[in-house]
């Protein structure tokens, strides 16, 4: 696997009233989106769509992945067969507090223990079963008709959460924190429990290169 990373990119410009839309909510919503149908599209006629044994995974860009990440929550779908729905916890790297474990919540080692829920979710820790939420897609700025707007990511949660419980469908919390998150508007990647301030070697070594 392997991160890529720019370099010396124009400073980002008003996000918020160049239209009158929340247009930082609605462009990564609908490239994820467009990633979702994408996928759809390419499994649909597949054995293993049909088994339900795709998994759905997603990295924002101020997100990184621990190197085991994917492979933990692999290991919990073959632990625990039920489980349509699975993510882990992260660090949320701040530049006042450093690492912040979140959530922070400790929960025991059981089917059912947490789902996925609005604001206590980083995007980048959740994963899930292709063919059970193959219907749920990002809602953007202006498809919240009547009701009140809510962040896009924890929107989705939040209808899977009740997708779950309405159908009676087991989701898993792990106690790792494989993921960290950087502060919006500016922070470095923070030390962590282990004091392993980095998990990639691209970082290790842009450390020592002068850009």
């Amino acid at each position: 696997m392997k991160k890529l990373f720019l370099y010396n990119l124009e400073q980002p410009g008003e996000r918020n009233n160049v239209s009158g839309v929340r247009l930082w909510h609605c462009a990564g919503a609908t490239a994820l989106n467009d990633a979702l149908d994408r996928a759809a599209k390419t499994y649909q006629n597949t054995r293993k769509l049909q088994r339900n044994e795709l998994l759905i995974a997603h990295l924002d860009d101020d997100d990184t992945w621990h190197p085991h990440h994917l492979q933990n929550l692999v290991d919990i779908y073959h632990r625990f067969p039920s489980v349509h729905f699975a993510w882990s916890k992260g660090y949320f790297c701040t530049s006042r507090a450093g690492a912040i474990k979140y959530p922070y919540t400790q929960l025991p080692d059981t089917v059912n223990n947490m789902p996925p829920t609005n604001g206590r979710t980083l995007h980048s820790t959740v994963s899930w079963k292709m063919k059970t939420f193959r219907s749920f897609r990002y809602r953007r700025d202006w498809e919240f008709i009547n009701e009140s707007y809510q962040p896009a990511d924890g929107d989705m949660w939040q209808r899977m959460s009740d997708f779950m419980r309405a159908n009676n469908i087991s989701y898993y919390h792990t106690s790792l924190s494989t993921v960290e998150h950087l502060e919006e508007g500016g922070s470095k990647p923070c030390t962590k429990v282990d004091n392993e301030s980095v998990w990639y070697p691209d970082q290790l070594f842009m450390k020592n290169e002068k850009i």
